[in-house]
């Protein structure tokens, strides 16, 4: 079965890490597909990852010939 290109599920860990008397949030992200693990140093990468993904699923579909069998 081809995995779906306009489906995508994660697992999130969330954490605070304390430095230099602040505290950041640090996040990972495992595929639950591929079981590929990304870390950011910040939600704002995080973000940034998600906004990507998903701008990437938006492209796929309206790529000339999408959604068509070979």
């Amino acid at each position: 079965m081809e995995p779906r290109r306009d489906y995508r599920a994660y697992l999130l860990r969330l954490w605070q890490v304390q430095g230099e008397g602040q505290t950041t949030w640090r996040a990972a992200l495992e595929s639950a597909q591929t079981g590929e693990r990304v870390g950011f140093a910040s939600l704002g990468e995080l973000f940034a990852f998600l906004e990507n993904e998903v701008c990437q699923v938006a492209q796929d579909e309206a790529a000339p010939g999408a959604g068509e069998k070979a």
